[in-house]
C-alpha cells in the first residue's frame, strides 16, 4: 500500500522493510512497492531505488528475487537491463531465468515505442504535405478549367 501513496515519505519505510533480516513475507511487498513508487520520486531517489532493487536480484530468498524482477520491470529503466540479464544468466531457478528474460524484453519494447511513435509522426507529416500538394494542384486545375469555360 505504501507504494501507491505517491509520496516520497514512504521511501524510508520501504527501504527498511526491504533489508535483510526482515521476514521475507514483509520484504517481498516492500520490494514490489519500491517499483510502484519509483515514478513518483525525484531523480536522486529514483537512482537509489533502482540500484537497491537491482541489488536484491542477488538476495538469498528466491521470492524476493522474483519481486525484484517484477519491480524492475515496473520501473522500466533501460539501465536495469544489464542486471536483469546477469540475473537470468546465473539463476538456478527456471522461473527467475524466464521472468528476468521477459522483463528485459518488455523494457526493450517500451524503449522502442518512442522511436516508433516518432516514425509514425514523421509519416503523418509527410502524408499531410502530400495531401496539401494534391489540394493545391486540384485548385489550380479547377481554376484553369473555369477560365476555359468563361471564354
Amino acid at each position: 500500500g505504501l507504494g501507491t501513496t505517491r509520496s516520497a515519505e514512504a521511501l524510508p519505510a520501504l527501504l527498511r522493510h526491504a533489508e535483510w533480516g526482515v521476514h521475507q513475507n514483509a520484504r517481498r511487498p516492500a520490494v514490489t512497492s519500491l517499483g510502484t513508487l519509483y515514478r513518483w520520486l525525484d531523480a536522486p531517489e529514483r537512482e537509489r531505488v533502482r540500484e537497491r532493487v537491482q541489488d536484491l536480484l542477488d538476495d538469498p530468498w528466491l521470492r524476493v528475487q522474483l519481486s525484484a524482477v517484477a519491480a524492475l520491470q515496473t520501473i522500466g529503466e533501460a539501465a536495469s537491463v544489464g542486471a536483469l540479464s546477469a540475473a537470468a544468466g546465473r539463476a538456478l531457478d527456471g522461473r527467475l531465468r524466464r521472468l528476468s528474460r521477459v522483463a528485459v524484453a518488455r523494457i526493450g519494447e517500451a524503449a522502442k515505442k518512442p522511436e516508433e511513435l516518432n516514425a509514425l509522426r514523421k509519416q503523418l507529416e509527410e502524408l499531410q504535405q502530400a495531401n496539401q500538394k494534391l489540394e493545391d494542384r486540384l485548385v489550380a486545375i479547377e481554376a484553369t478549367s473555369t477560365r476555359g469555360r468563361r471564354r
